[in-house]
């Protein structure tokens, strides 16, 4: 079978790989089909058939010569790795790269993922540096004013919307956890003393009945708590 490959060829027994590679290019450019018309087509696809076939034979019978003595065959040419050596794809130890063309990449994959981590770890610093930093800040903000607050120098003091000014924040106002987020700290000289609640003016509607609109809410509640 050999003999007629290499003859099929015109190539001796002892060509090497990339001799017999030469020639059967030359012999596929020779008789492709696709050059050919007519009755010669056919003949052409005969004989490119041969050719193929004879090139094929001479590459298995390479191969299984440059392969190690003891080593197993694989059943399969699949370039991505065969199921009886890199096991079904999906489960584990399956490579779709390990065997292709030599082409491994673990090493370059792990070198994207340390870079990745490196990344957000120092992202992970900066973020935690700067969370401590202003926090510090607060604090020493805190003890300053806190100490000026002791000395005069700084007084409790909320913005009033109705005279838009910072006014002295009442005792109830302090002790509210809600209102007392609205205290802050303020020079004496920005502060005014507090405003007197104004007392709501008794409305002037009237019902139909001529009553005054405030004591006939108030007359209507207290019947419906009766």
């Amino acid at each position: 079978m050999c003999a007629n490959a290499f003859r099929v060829l015109g190539v001796a027994s002892s060509a090497s790989h990339a001799e017999i590679k030469v020639a059967f290019r030359a012999l596929a450019k020779e008789w492709h089909p696709d050059l050919h018309h007519g009755a010669r087509k056919v003949a052409a696809e005969e004989k490119f058939k041969q050719i193929q076939a004879a090139y094929q034979r001479l590459l298995n019978t390479h191969d299984e010569a440059a392969r190690p003595s003891g080593s197993v065959r694989r059943k399969s040419r699949n370039p991505y790795g065969g199921k009886s050596q890199y096991g079904e794809a999906g489960k584990a130890g399956y490579d779709p790269f390990k065997g292709y063309m030599n082409f491994n990449a673990s090493k370059e994959t792990t070198d994207v993922r340390t870079r990745v981590e490196n990344a957000r770890h120092q992202r992970m610093l900066v973020c935690a540096g700067a969370f401590t930093v202003g926090l510090l800040a607060v604090m020493m903000t805190s003890r300053r004013d806190q100490k000026k607050r002791e000395k005069g120098e700084l007084v409790d003091a909320y913005w009033n919307q109705v005279t838009r000014r910072w006014e002295i924040a009442p005792a109830t106002m302090l002790k509210d956890p809600l209102l007392s987020t609205m205290v802050h700290l303020k020079p004496p000289e920005m502060v005014h003393k507090a405003t007197p609640n104004i007392r709501r003016t008794k409305s002037k509607a009237r019902t139909l009945d001529g009553r005054n609109a405030d004591d006939a809410y108030r007359a209507r509640q207290q019947g419906h708590r009766t």
